[in-house]
């Protein structure tokens, strides 16, 4: 019948002397001949001492050996991905098992038992046939607290994970076939999926070989390997079942039903099944509830009336609720819903909802031979007629629309309603592009479609983004009908005007050939003010506006680089390139590694284009060429790391501003060195400051440098390239050093190291042949290259402090030494309190700006519906002191929903605005307020 195998060496006791305790959905205990037998049904899982034995359902056998000395002798038989996790980490996996303990202590379930005999269940007499049926043991002689016997039909299928058997008389005994292997035999035939029945009671009846089967009470059937994504179970509290007599395996495509009822030497098919009242059918995380039904088997679909089906979007974590008047389930993987509702509430009416009169629901997921998954969960949705409603009203229509349900079930994102001083009142909407048009989007393609009114006037755009194996990119596109034709940016620019027909378009490409990285930039502006006033965001902190195409060559140290570059916004000041080629190595050895050579070079047509509204003329068209080479000598004196270094540099133009053709010959020598100071202090130990121990490192390091360019400099040049043609003539010695301390913090088992504090000096003085009139007072070093260095005499420091793991103190200061003044300094506190708690104060001093701006935010959690947050900034210098900026926002979560109400006062862009927002739980970017991030709300200042 069987083999047994010992899960672990015989103990000191033949007894495992713990408490045992058991747990699962439904436990029913009852006798049967004299033996105390408990059947436990859903999520069973048994722990004794080290050892856990877990299965879908389980019965257990429990006979006392010895009732004072609470010594007990118990059989388990666990079906449904059954384990044993047994000590040291071994277990055993198979589809059932027959466990046997022997166990001194208490046996305790946890959970409701119900005194009820189930002698006659399928599940019971399974079990009987492995209890009753021969074993035989690896081991005969020896007892051992625990043993496993499985069946040899499933011995191919087990999945044996047991550690590796110690060496000597303890080692556990290993299996052995009873039977030398055999031949190879004839393809295995696929056996029918396992089926499970239960009810409080029925009566059936056999007519023409169709057997009638009426369930009333709790009646339970279930289907598939539990472990697959294919497992369907079926409840309701009254049933018709409907199976078919069939012979040998002509009834393949349908589950197989064995001592399903009263016992019959025929096989049995279960072709439908028909529930009514408390109706669930789940598969997966997909679940139907209904008052009827009428599940198919023969051809694998369901018909549900009045259904409530429930899913889970796992890309953001919320249930999504389809209720519907019919749903139609087509296939494992197709439903279709009449007169449907989409929703992620919990409630029969909720407070936002998709309404169609037609949706269907394909599952795309990707799935193994054996019903598991193994991609994320997608599935494609087509709706006809579908309505946007909040609070029960409508407020958007659209009649077809089909895509992959991977972010929101809504071809609709954003839809905002408010005013602002600068666009007045307006709505904003934002769409999912490919659902709004009814197409399934290419595989890493994403499209946004926003549609705007305000009173000044419509703004409309297409978003495209997109990412594939060999290449990546985004495309725009904006157009704007402009009926006040001006344009506001604060108080110091009003009313500047504007055509009234405006747009742009930029479309971005990079994609790898054959070893070469090409880019491909196309931007148009319709106006110099379009970009600022309607994408501050991007004006400020985004890449240049350009058109070109470039081309890189790259392998091991070196790189070949092509750019052509043309300019289209005449009021840019840009570089045009017909084309510019460049090459670039890094690190190449010299003389068996004794010196390291560096080399940049560009060669190319170029032409300085400068704003047109700037009375400056262009450039003509100009050979430009560049060569930088480098050799550095490393060396080590003692402890110190020490490099000498030499720079030559050629340039060469065919039209400057003033003398026609020009070069310059730059030269440059210097010296760097550093070196590591580190100590390490074990006997510290603080749980103030949360220390074990302290490493301090120490970094000292300097680089002085001498240049010449041979009496060129910037004024005379177009100024194309600041890293070329911003060169000049200096020298100077920069000293510095850093300092870190490190510690390791956390507790037992999750122990890691982590700085506590850094402090980092330098200080620098440069002899500068002509400085700009209007150089910046912050002075900076560049340590890779000095000729392009902010030629500044300073003083530079920077603090870090990590306090704790949520607090940390930071300040950072520079002192100008030509104008004997500070000229930047920063100092910020940053508390963390999670969940609930977080706040942050910092001043801000610069002193080119005549600026002092102190800041505090914060974001409390009053309680699990409450939460408020605060941010002021306030300059103590600016104009005589103003408030810059003040904002106040207090948030009510509902019930899938969070309710916002803001007050903001913007004094630089001259704005107050008060503000409601609603938002539901899980789709943040779907909000109905008084203004959005953007336009009627954005700030255009970093």
């Amino acid at each position: 019948m069987a083999v047994m195998a010992s899960l672990s060496a015989a103990m000191a006791s033949d007894y495992i002397q713990a408490d045992a305790r058991f747990s699962g959905r439904e436990i029913y205990s009852f006798q049967d001949e004299g033996r105390q037998v408990t059947i436990v049904s859903g999520g069973f899982r048994f722990t004794v001492g080290d050892r856990v034995l877990s299965s879908r359902e389980a019965v257990l056998w429990v006979s006392s050996t010895d009732p004072d000395a609470m010594k007990h002798n118990v059989v388990v038989y666990l079906e449904g991905n059954a384990k044993v996790e047994d000590l040291g980490g071994a277990s055993t996996t198979d589809k059932t098992m027959l466990v046997e303990l022997h166990i001194q202590g208490r046996i305790v379930a946890a959970g409701r038992v119900v005194q009820k005999s189930h002698t006659d269940l399928p599940l019971y007499q399974r079990a009987l046939g492995m209890l009753n049926a021969p074993q035989v043991s690896a081991e005969p002689q020896q007892q051992s607290a625990a043993s496993v016997v499985t069946t040899p039909a499933d011995e191919d299928e087990r999945v044996d994970r047991q550690a590796p058997a110690q060496q000597g008389d303890d080692a556990a005994a290993t299996p052995a076939p009873s039977t030398p292997p055999a031949a190879p035999e004839p393809a295995p035939v696929i056996r029918p999926q396992p089926l499970t029945f239960y009810a409080d009671s029925f009566t059936s009846e056999v007519s023409d070989g169709v057997r009638t089967t009426i369930a009333r009470g709790n009646v339970y059937l279930s289907l598939g390997d539990p472990d697959s994504n294919d497992f369907i179970e079926l409840q309701a509290q009254r049933a018709v079942i409907f199976s078919e007599m069939s012979e040998g395996q002509e009834a393949a495509t349908s589950p197989e039903v064995e001592d399903l009822l009263p016992r019959n030497d025929e096989k049995e098919s279960i072709t439908g099944v028909y529930l009514e009242d408390d109706v669930i059918i789940s598969r997966g995380e997909r679940q139907f509830t209904g008052p009827q039904a009428f599940y198919d088997f023969k051809v694998d679909r369901a018909l549900v009336i009045d259904p409530v089906f429930r899913t889970r979007q796992e890309q953001r974590d919320i249930p999504i609720y389809i209720r519907a008047s019919e749903a139609r389930s087509l296939s494992r993987k197709q439903i279709y819903f009449r007169d449907a509702s989409i929703s992620t509430s919990d409630f029969h009416t909720p407070r936002y909802s998709i309404n169609a009169r037609s949706i269907y629901l394909e599952d795309r997921t990707r799935y193994d031979e054996e019903g598991v998954r193994v991609s994320q969960q997608t599935f494609y949705t087509r709706a006809t007629h579908s309505t946007f409603r909040v609070f029960g009203w409508p407020v958007a229509y659209w009649p077809y629309h089909a895509g992959e349900v991977t972010q929101s079930h809504t071809a609709l994102r954003k839809i905002t309603v408010g005013s602002s001083s600068r666009f007045g009142s307006g709505v904003e909407t934002e769409w999912h592009l490919f659902r709004l048009l009814g197409l399934v989007p290419p595989d890493g393609f994403k499209g946004t479609a926003e549609f705007n009114y305000y009173d000044r006037g419509l703004l409309g755009g297409v978003n495209l983004r997109y990412a594939r194996e060999n290449y990546n990119g985004y495309a725009l596109v904006y157009g704007l009908h402009d009926r006040r034709q001006d344009d506001d940016f604060g108080r110091l620019r009003e009313n500047i005007l504007a055509p009234s027909e405006r747009g742009r378009f930029l479309a971005r490409h990079k994609q790898q050939v054959q070893g070469w990285e090409v880019q491909v930039e196309l931007s148009y502006l319709c106006d110099r003010n379009f970009l600022e006033q309607f994408f501050n965001s991007e004006y400020w902190n985004g890449k240049e506006q350009e058109t070109l195409i470039y081309a890189k060559k790259q392998q091991d140290n070196w790189a070949f680089t092509s750019l052509l570059q043309y300019r289209i916004n005449r009021f840019l000041t840009q570089t045009e390139s017909y084309p510019d080629f460049g090459f670039y190595m890094i690190g190449q050895p010299l003389l068996d590694d004794k010196l390291t050579y560096y080399n940049e070079s560009h060669a190319g047509i170029k032409r300085w284009r400068p704003d047109n509204a700037l009375d400056i003329s262009s450039s003509d068209v100009m050979v430009r060429g560049d060569t930088r080479n480098e050799i550095d000598f490393p060396f080590r004196l003692g402890p110190v790391r020490m490099v000498h270094y030499a720079t030559g540099r050629l340039s060469g133009w065919s039209d400057s501003p003033d003398n026609g053709d020009i070069y310059r010959p730059y030269g440059q020598v210097g010296l760097k060195a550093s070196t590591d100071i580190w100590r390490q202090y074990n006997d510290v130990s603080s749980r103030l400051w949360d220390l074990r121990g302290l490493r301090h490192v120490i970094t000292p390091y300097t680089n002085g440098f001498l240049s010449s360019t041979g009496g060129t400099e910037p004024h005379e040049l177009y100024q194309m390239d600041q890293s070329i043609e911003g060169v000049r003539q200096m020298q100077g010695v920069v000293f510095g050093v850093d300092q870190r301390l490190t510690t390791v913090r956390g507790g037992a088992g999750r122990q890691y190291q982590t700085e506590w504090m850094r402090l980092n000096l330098s200080a620098g003085l440069m002899d500068i042949e002509r400085p700009k009139p209007d150089a910046t007072s912050d002075g900076r070093f560049f340590y890779y290259r000095p000729e392009n260095s902010l030629p500044r005499n300073f003083i530079n420091g920077e603090y870090t402090w990590h306090i704790s793991d949520s607090t940390t103190f930071m300040t950072d200061a520079n002192y100008d030494i030509d104008s004997g003044e500070l000229g930047r300094a920063n100092f910020a506190l940053a508390i963390r309190r999670d969940p609930r708690l977080s706040y942050f104060i910092g001043l801000r001093k610069i002193r080119d700006y005549d600026s002092s701006i102190g800041t505090f935010g914060i974001n409390y959690e009053i309680n699990r519906k409450y939460r408020v947050s605060f941010f002021e900034q306030f300059d103590f210098d600016f104009r005589g002191r103003q408030n810059e900026r003040t904002s106040f926002t207090i948030t009510r979560k509902f019930e899938r929903w969070y309710v916002s109400t803001t007050f903001d006062y913007n004094q630089v862009d001259d704005d107050f605005s008060l503000f409601f927002s609603i938002w539901p739980e899980g789709i943040p970017e779907v909000r109905i307020g008084m203004r959005t991030a953007d336009l009627l709300s954005g700030s255009d200042r970093n």
